[in-house]
């Protein structure tokens, strides 16, 4: 039984267990129509019996809903330590993630100063590595694509590389080697 099925269902025995003390309270001490006299002399005895079996019901049922309390409550915790841990955890990944974008960055910036890149050449270079066409990269930098194909060849140059996917495959076996 779910843990909601154990609380609805405690949940009605306390509404009966309240009906059942108002219609006995109703009966012993209401008005004569109800029942006669004899009658009411006759619950009157079993008064103490009555309530003593709602008070048994009742401390029952409390601890019933407090063994379910109980539950809940370290589901709750058992769930929120899951989800502390999973935070944690993505937490140290980004960080993972981050410190190997810085050392990308890092090992691209010491190639490019090896290679004596000017700025503008640094740039191309990136956004050649990030796999954008020299017309993207034209537009992106607000210049014409023959400028940005100049660049290129001399950042092809400069490094010793033949073209484009000489460049591209010289940092990938770099990427994969680390």
């Amino acid at each position: 039984m779910t843990n909601t099925r154990k609380l609805v269902f405690t949940s009605s025995l306390w509404m009966l267990l309240i009906i059942f003390i108002l219609i006995n309270t109703i009966l012993i001490f209401g008005e004569d129509e109800f029942i006669n006299l004899s009658e009411r002399k006759l619950l009157l005895q079993f008064i103490p019996f009555h309530y003593f079996i709602y008070i048994m019901i009742g401390i029952v049922l409390f601890a019933f809903e407090y063994s379910l309390y109980r539950s809940v409550s370290k589901e709750l915790k058992d769930l929120s330590d899951s989800r502390n841990l999973q935070l944690l955890k993505s937490m140290d990944l980004e960080n993972q993630l981050s410190n190997f974008k810085q050392g990308i960055l890092h090992k691209l910036n010491t190639y490019f100063s090896e290679w004596k890149l000017s700025d503008a050449e640094c740039d191309v270079a990136l956004l050649i590595l990030k796999g954008f066409s020299f017309k993207e990269i034209g537009e992106l930098r607000k210049t014409k694509e023959k400028t940005i194909r100049e660049q290129a060849m001399k950042i092809y140059a400069k490094s010793g590389l033949k073209n484009r996917s000489e460049f591209l495959g010289f940092f990938l076996i770099e990427l994969i080697n680390e």
